[in-house]
């Protein structure tokens, strides 16, 4: 939206989990923590720009909760249940897709890079576990590291 293009949620599945080892880790909740899968397939311009995994602690959600709320900022909704983000904690990886991955891919395959990371509320609290894989097509991320001396 910030530089004029309407982004639009193409596909929004999600699911209940239970937290196993890895996950309650990340999330720091103990393990069988009821959790909420989000899968989403982000578009612009008819292209897929970003497919997102996302799995949060479901009692950080609404009791009733629908695809419609989910397709939009997961930012936005935990902000109005009182979780303000801070911050995330992110590990960057190219990655090759295909149409097995990402049915919605119009090539049989597609370079994207994936943001494995956790979204950290003000109070330190990890939020979210994500899986976030940005178009190379789409997006160009511009890294500025700085030495502490």
């Amino acid at each position: 939206e910030a530089v004029g293009v309407e982004p639009v949620t193409s596909r929004v599945d999600f699911r209940e989990i239970t937290a196993k080892a890895e996950l309650s880790d990340k999330l720091e909740v103990k393990e069988g923590t009821s959790c909420l899968w989000v899968e989403r397939v982000r578009c612009t311009d008819e292209v897929i720009a970003a497919y997102c995994i996302d799995i949060l602690p479901r009692h950080l959600l609404p009791e009733q909760i629908k695809s419609e709320v989910l397709a939009h900022s997961l930012f936005t909704l935990l902000a109005r249940q009182g979780h303000t983000i801070s911050h995330t904690e992110s590990t960057l990886h190219p990655t090759l897709l295909s149409q097995r991955d990402l049915p919605e891919l119009k090539n049989r395959v597609a370079m994207f890079l994936l943001f494995e990371e956790v979204v950290y509320s003000t109070s330190g609290q990890p939020l979210i576990y994500g899986n976030d894989y940005y178009s190379a097509d789409v997006f160009e991320f511009r890294i500025s590291r700085k030495r502490t001396l």
